[in-house]
C-alpha cells in the first residue's frame, strides 16, 4: 500500500506478479479493502497472466567476457 497525494485508487500488477495499491492519503482502509475485494477477480487474472509471461522467457545471465547477439 502506497499512500500519496492523489484523488483515486490504483492497482498495479508488477512483473513479479506482485500487487501494489496506490491510495489517497486520507482514504479509510475499509474503503481500500472493499475496492480490492471488488476487483479480486481482475487481480487474480492479471497475476496469472504475469506469471505465465515471466515463465515464458529464459532469464538472461550476463557473465564477464560473454558475448550476445543484438
Amino acid at each position: 500500500l502506497v499512500r500519496s497525494k492523489r484523488k483515486t485508487l490504483s492497482l498495479v500488477i508488477g512483473s513479479d506478479a506482485g500487487l501494489t495499491v496506490r491510495a489517497p492519503l486520507r482514504m479509510p482502509e475499509r474503503e481500500i479493502e472493499a475496492f480490492i475485494e471488488k476487483k479480486a477477480a481482475w487481480i487474480a487474472t492479471k497475476q496469472s497472466e504475469m506469471e505465465v509471461r515471466s515463465n515464458k522467457y529464459e532469464k538472461l545471465v550476463v557473465e564477464n567476457g560473454a558475448g550476445f547477439l543484438y
